[in-house]
């Protein structure tokens, strides 16, 4: 089994404090190690998780995010992300919640969801919550999921999105614009043995969330 290395961790470190190309060009080969590491990792993760969701689409290569930023139209000219993000797909594409891993020492976290719906899928998971919360309520109100995520979050409407009541019962479900879970995890925790199963059941409880957001998704009359 895979793990993260501590010169990872130290890679990204330093790219914090040296963001520029001039420190970047002579340590591109510890980036290109690092990624690398990531991987390696995900690799091992993916196909754990595979066995638990077919729908998991095991992809290292491309799971791992690029650390070069576009700064042509941003005001922020540092060249370089500091963290790495690997993210996991589960097909179809665009219908189904993912799962992201941040790697940045001082912000790592794990978790997923529905990150930018459009407006289509949006009015698709509000009208299923405006039918029932039921198994909602029942899959966060379980002590499993306070304990790893807390609660669902993500950007919400000040008021009642169009064609729903203000005083709907749901209405603070309603008013999210993205429903995400998150577990952070401290950078000791990261390079301990059993990283990757913690992540594995990270993902198998979240699971629950996302495959109740799937269904609304994927409805079809």
């Amino acid at each position: 089994m895979n793990r993260i290395s501590p010169d990872t961790l130290q890679f990204l470190r330093e790219v914090k404090e040296n963001n520029n190309r001039e420190w970047f060009a002579p340590n591109k080969p510890r980036y290109v190690a690092a990624r690398e590491n990531i991987r390696s990792w995900l690799s091992d993760l993916m196909n754990m998780m595979k066995n638990a969701d077919e729908r998991v689409v095991v992809d290292p290569a491309h799971g791992v995010g690029r650390i070069y930023r576009d700064i042509r139209f941003s005001k922020n000219k540092e060249p370089f992300r500091t963290f790495l993000g690997a993210f996991v797909l589960r097909a179809p594409e665009g219908r189904n919640c993912e799962f992201y891993i941040h790697f940045e020492p001082g912000n790592i976290f794990v978790g997923g969801g529905i990150y930018a719906p459009d407006p289509a899928q949006l009015r698709l998971i509000r009208d299923d919550l405006a039918y029932s919360t039921e198994e909602l309520d029942k899959i966060v109100g379980k002590a499993s999921f306070k304990k790893y995520f807390g609660q669902v979050d993500g950007e919400r409407l000040q008021r009642a999105p169009k064609g729903f009541q203000p005083d709907h019962p749901s209405i603070e479900w309603l008013r999210l614009k993205q429903y995400l879970i998150l577990r952070p995890f401290t950078d000791a925790q990261v390079l301990q043995a059993n990283f990757t199963e913690e992540v594995f059941k990270t993902f198998l409880e979240g699971k629950t969330l996302f495959d109740y957001i799937d269904r609304a998704l994927n409805f079809r009359e």
